[in-house]
């Protein structure tokens, strides 16, 4: 939302065709973001203790939602092929309800994410899950972050099924010295279906897999 240039690259990366996928945190509030004054006040006061700056979704009403898909308006504008939602299965964790004191229930964070999926297609674009298949069952699919010393930490299910049902399934492997290997590895737990794009450390650049 804040890089021109991401913005402007839109255009040359589909003309290419690849598949663009933009993003968004549907369980958080991000005080960086131009919107954050709208959206707060439906997200709690103590900060994720994890990620500076964000706070937890407190309440999915109607007024949150419709902040979503101005969000969504926008991407579908620049010409993004997909919307990520990251975050969307904050209400699914009992212990961060009981650490800060959210009031959003795991049915009502489905439907709040449903709805969003919903506007999501209206406008054209398919809906991925970030490191969950709760509260996005039918979504396109989901993309999964790994790490070298966090490898398949998430439920293996979650993007096994994706795979199963012929939906898409991407792991993103970040700062990796031996990119081959680790896909290799994730081949042989998922299949030869799993999408692979991998940080390499040495050059620092991004190298994609496709199954």
């Amino acid at each position: 939302f804040e890089s021109t240039e991401a913005r402007d690259a839109i255009p040359a990366l589909s003309a290419a065709s690849n598949v663009v996928g933009c993003y968004i945190s549907t369980g958080t509030c991000e005080d960086w973001r131009d919107d954050f004054d709208t959206i707060s006040p439906y997200c709690i006061d103590t900060q994720w203790e994890d990620w500076e700056g964000e706070y937890f979704v407190d309440r999915t009403e109607p007024a949150l939602v419709e902040a979503m898909k101005a969000r969504v308006d926008k991407m579908a504008t620049w010409g993004c092929n997909m919307v990520e939602f990251d975050n969307m299965d904050w209400a699914f964790d009992d212990d961060s309800r009981a650490m800060y004191g959210f009031r959003t229930n795991a049915q009502a964070a489905a439907a709040y994410n449903q709805a969003i999926c919903s506007h999501v297609r209206a406008k054209g674009m398919e809906c991925m899950a970030k490191n969950t298949r709760e509260g996005g069952g039918e979504f396109t699919g989901g993309t999964f972050e790994s790490y070298p010393d966090e490898k398949d930490w998430w439920d293996h299910e979650h993007l096994q099924s994706f795979l199963d049902e012929g939906r898409v399934g991407i792991v993103v492997h970040y700062d990796e010295s031996n990119c081959d290997a680790v896909y290799a590895g994730y081949k042989r737990s998922y299949g030869p279906s799993v999408s692979f794009i991998c940080e390499d450390k040495a050059s620092r650049a991004y190298r994609h897999y496709n199954p």
